[in-house]
């Protein structure tokens, strides 16, 4: 899963913190973090889609690559 690693990079172009991120969305602090673990609900990657002001589909791009590409694997 590349949740996280999506979150972080736009939050990094776009000059925010995740723990600032964390805050301003009402998210636990270092919850964010532990996305590509655990999957969050579709609120939360949605709040945090709106806050970085991008389609939550540019969020859950790779993941879904790699979710197909694991099915097509069987």
């Amino acid at each position: 899963m590349a949740l996280y690693s999506n979150i972080k990079e736009i939050a990094k172009k776009k000059k925010v913190t995740i723990s600032q991120m964390e805050l301003d969305c009402k998210l636990a602090q270092g919850s964010v973090c532990k996305w590509d673990k655990h999957y969050p609900s579709v609120e939360k990657v949605k709040k945090v889609a709106d806050y970085l002001k991008v389609n939550i589909n540019k969020l859950l791009k790779e993941e879904e690559q790699n979710e197909r590409n694991k099915s097509d694997s069987y």
